[in-house]
């Protein structure tokens, strides 16, 4: 039997400079930009907020990981918790309707279990099988 070499570790992504992933880094470098355009358009008061605000932004973002997901799949998951309605309903129907399904899948395994099987009817589902379908059984000699 062959061996394979099973990857560990296979959620790690590689590193590019020092801690720094390709996420990480891309990540960074879209903070420079917009800290540059905002230099670039702004006063030396607003650019020192905006530069703050990105920064703060990029850093979480880049970095900060809630219960090891990263933060803006966490953002995405607080978005589509907070669009989804909160109150649960108990629907009494929905319950009956589960049991009575149950109730059924019960009552067909009971059948298949009553099913037996001789050994003359073994052989014959057995060389149905060897010969890939090309021997033919009589339903007749199955019941």
């Amino acid at each position: 039997m062959k061996q394979f070499l099973v990857p560990q570790f296979s959620d790690v992504e590689p590193k590019i400079l020092g801690p720094l992933t390709v996420k990480n880094f891309i990540i960074i470098i879209i903070g420079i930009l917009l800290c540059v355009l905002a230099w670039k358009f702004a006063d030396l008061t607003l650019f020192i907020l905006e530069a703050l605000v990105i920064i703060t932004v990029t850093a979480l973002v880049g970095f900060v990981k809630i219960n090891g997901r990263s933060f803006h799949y966490f953002l995405l998951d607080l978005i589509n918790f907070s669009k989804k309605g909160k109150i649960r309903v108990w629907n009494k129907d929905y319950d009956k309707i589960n049991t009575i399904q149950e109730k059924k899948e019960e009552k067909k395994e009971e059948k298949r279990e009553k099913d037996t099987i001789t050994g003359s009817k073994l052989n014959e589902l057995s060389l149905l099988l060897d010969t890939g379908g090309a021997y033919k059984v009589d339903d007749e000699n199955l019941n």
